[in-house]
């Protein structure tokens, strides 16, 4: 493991993991589409095997134009027909290479520009789905079911299904307070949005409510699950959690 210090885009692209930390508007996504540009040009890796990951879809849809713009001007400063970006130290390192290098750096950036369909630029969320999607059978999961959030009605339709189930014909050890509908939804909403969350106390630990409390809340995930996976959605976390 090497020492921090300052970015050199002279440097060569190093192998392993390298960690770019910035504050906000500082240039990381400036510095991301020079490195995906350069590791198409100078290393020859054809753009559908670059990865590039990021939180949200407005990130994503801004990540996706920078980078098809980076090739962009950076081809046109190869081609010698844009003075735009001559003074740029990512463009200026494949400007100093030989004419014969920079016409193989602007052969490989024409071909990605002509496939640029192909980048594989998403949201966490939205690359775990494609993951998924490629798993086929092998997943629970569809690539195709559409990731959504929790919502309020869901929640409480979830938590009238447990109730239903679980006192419409009580069991011998619930003779204490039933748990509310209101209530069960307040727990499935921390089951829901929490999914390594561990329900404590263990259901067989305990009696009477805090057993019921515990098993119910333990059974809110999967009812939850079960009605997006009805409707042909999942949450969030769900993606993830199945890709992991």
């Amino acid at each position: 493991m090497t020492g921090v210090g300052p970015y050199d885009p002279y440097a060569p692209i190093a192998d392993g993991r390298t960690v770019i930390e910035a504050s906000a508007g500082t240039g990381k996504t400036f510095t991301i589409a020079a490195v995906v540009t350069r590791l198409v040009a100078e290393e020859g890796l054809p753009l559908e095997r670059i990865l590039v990951v990021t939180f949200t879809r407005a990130a994503t849809a801004e990540l996706k134009d920078r980078v098809r713009r980076r090739m962009v001007t950076t081809l046109g400063a190869l081609r010698g027909s844009q003075a735009e970006g001559q003074g740029d130290d990512h463009v200026r390192v494949l400007l100093d290479a030989d004419r014969d290098r920079q016409q193989v750096y602007s052969e490989r950036l024409e071909e990605a520009l002509t496939h640029f369909d192909r980048a594989q630029i998403f949201t966490i969320h939205g690359f775990a789905l494609r993951l998924l999607e490629k798993l086929g059978f092998r997943s629970r999961l569809s690539g195709d079911m559409e990731p959504r959030e929790i919502d309020e009605l869901l929640l409480r339709r979830a938590a009238s299904d447990l109730v239903v189930d679980r006192f419409a014909a009580p069991r011998p050890d619930d003779r204490f307070e039933q748990v509310t509908q209101e209530h069960l939804a307040q727990i499935g909403k921390v089951v829901a949005t929490i999914p390594d969350a561990r329900t404590t106390p263990s259901p067989a630990s305990v009696d009477g409510q805090a057993r019921a409390r515990a098993e119910m809340a333990r059974d809110m995930g999967s009812v939850l699950s079960r009605r997006l996976w009805g409707e042909g959605m999942v949450t969030f976390d769900d993606t993830l959690v199945e890709a992991r």
